[in-house]
Protein backbone atom coordinates (compact mmCIF):
# COMPACT_ATOMS: atom_id res chain seq x y z
CA UNK A 1 0.00 0.00 0.00
CA UNK A 2 1.36 3.49 -0.82
CA UNK A 3 1.50 5.75 1.97
CA UNK A 4 1.49 8.87 -0.32
CA UNK A 5 -1.99 10.25 0.51
CA UNK A 6 -2.60 8.10 3.71
CA UNK A 7 -5.10 9.66 6.21
CA UNK A 8 -2.99 9.82 9.20
CA UNK A 9 -3.48 7.48 11.65
CA UNK A 10 -5.76 5.58 9.76
CA UNK A 11 -7.10 2.31 11.36
CA UNK A 12 -8.17 -0.08 8.66
CA UNK A 13 -11.52 -2.10 9.95
CA UNK A 14 -12.17 -4.17 6.77
CA UNK A 15 -11.49 -6.21 3.98
CA UNK A 16 -14.07 -6.25 1.34
CA UNK A 17 -15.09 -9.75 0.25
CA UNK A 18 -13.88 -9.61 -3.42
CA UNK A 19 -10.39 -8.44 -2.03
CA UNK A 20 -10.11 -5.34 -4.09
CA UNK A 21 -10.88 -2.72 -0.98
CA UNK A 22 -9.81 -1.94 2.22
CA UNK A 23 -12.45 0.01 4.79
CA UNK A 24 -11.16 2.12 7.72
CA UNK A 25 -11.72 5.03 9.89
CA UNK A 26 -9.93 8.66 11.53
CA UNK A 27 -11.83 11.60 11.64
CA UNK A 28 -14.27 10.17 9.06
CA UNK A 29 -14.38 6.79 6.89
CA UNK A 30 -12.28 6.04 4.07
CA UNK A 31 -11.51 3.53 1.68
CA UNK A 32 -8.80 1.90 -0.53
CA UNK A 33 -8.64 0.31 -3.52
CA UNK A 34 -5.93 -1.73 -4.93
CA UNK A 35 -7.26 -0.99 -8.37
CA UNK A 36 -7.05 2.64 -8.29
CA UNK A 37 -3.94 2.43 -5.47
CA UNK A 38 -5.87 5.16 -4.08
CA UNK A 39 -7.60 6.45 -0.43
CA UNK A 40 -11.05 8.18 -0.45
CA UNK A 41 -12.97 9.71 2.40
CA UNK A 42 -16.61 8.63 2.24
CA UNK A 43 -17.79 10.87 5.63
CA UNK A 44 -16.90 12.98 7.80
CA UNK A 45 -17.28 10.79 11.06
CA UNK A 46 -18.19 7.98 12.27
CA UNK A 47 -16.05 4.62 12.95
CA UNK A 48 -15.31 0.80 12.53
CA UNK A 49 -16.80 0.26 9.22
CA UNK A 50 -17.30 -3.17 8.31
CA UNK A 51 -17.86 -4.45 4.80
CA UNK A 52 -21.25 -6.13 3.66
CA UNK A 53 -20.73 -9.20 1.02
CA UNK A 54 -21.93 -7.32 -1.55
CA UNK A 55 -18.66 -4.93 -1.88
CA UNK A 56 -20.60 -1.96 -2.00
CA UNK A 57 -21.93 -1.12 1.50
CA UNK A 58 -20.47 -1.06 4.67
CA UNK A 59 -21.93 -0.69 8.48
CA UNK A 60 -20.30 1.79 10.86
CA UNK A 61 -20.79 3.51 14.06
CA UNK A 62 -21.25 7.21 15.15
CA UNK A 63 -21.91 7.51 18.71
CA UNK A 64 -25.05 6.01 19.44
CA UNK A 65 -26.14 4.97 15.78
CA UNK A 66 -25.61 2.15 14.04
CA UNK A 67 -25.37 3.46 10.21
CA UNK A 68 -25.27 1.34 6.33
CA UNK A 69 -22.93 3.53 4.03
CA UNK A 70 -23.26 2.78 0.13
CA UNK A 71 -19.57 3.68 -1.10
CA UNK A 72 -20.23 4.35 -4.54
CA UNK A 73 -23.21 7.05 -3.67
CA UNK A 74 -21.89 8.04 -0.28
CA UNK A 75 -25.77 7.67 1.06
CA UNK A 76 -25.43 7.26 4.90
CA UNK A 77 -28.65 5.37 5.97
CA UNK A 78 -29.54 5.15 9.77
CA UNK A 79 -30.55 1.86 11.01
CA UNK A 80 -30.99 2.38 14.89
CA UNK A 81 -30.00 4.06 17.79
CA UNK A 82 -29.52 3.18 20.85
CA UNK A 83 -29.28 6.67 22.43
CA UNK A 84 -28.56 7.74 25.57
CA UNK A 85 -26.11 5.03 25.67
CA UNK A 86 -23.10 4.57 22.94
CA UNK A 87 -21.83 2.18 20.46
CA UNK A 88 -18.19 0.42 21.14
CA UNK A 89 -17.58 -2.49 18.79
CA UNK A 90 -19.64 -3.95 15.48
CA UNK A 91 -18.34 -7.15 14.02
CA UNK A 92 -20.59 -9.05 10.93
CA UNK A 93 -20.66 -12.32 10.35
CA UNK A 94 -18.97 -13.65 6.54
CA UNK A 95 -22.41 -14.96 5.57
CA UNK A 96 -23.91 -11.02 6.53
CA UNK A 97 -26.53 -12.46 8.60
CA UNK A 98 -26.06 -11.86 11.81
CA UNK A 99 -23.66 -9.03 14.02
CA UNK A 100 -22.34 -8.21 17.14
CA UNK A 101 -22.85 -4.77 18.86
CA UNK A 102 -21.56 -3.44 22.26
CA UNK A 103 -23.62 -1.05 23.82
CA UNK A 104 -21.98 1.04 26.42
CA UNK A 105 -24.71 1.89 29.82
CA UNK A 106 -22.55 3.69 32.49
CA UNK A 107 -24.38 3.60 35.71
CA UNK A 108 -23.58 5.11 39.28
CA UNK A 109 -24.60 5.19 42.16
CA UNK A 110 -24.69 8.21 44.54
CA UNK A 111 -23.20 7.03 48.56
CA UNK A 112 -23.54 9.40 51.45
CA UNK A 113 -20.52 8.34 53.55
CA UNK A 114 -20.85 9.48 57.24
CA UNK A 115 -17.55 9.77 59.56
CA UNK A 116 -17.17 7.12 62.74
CA UNK A 117 -16.61 9.11 65.82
Amino acid sequence: MPTAGIPEGLIISSWSADGQKLIGFRNGIFTYSFTTRRYEQLTDSGGLPAWLGDNRHALFLAADKLNLLDTQTRQVTELFSVAPRQLQFLSVAPDNRSLVLSVNTTEADIWLATPFD
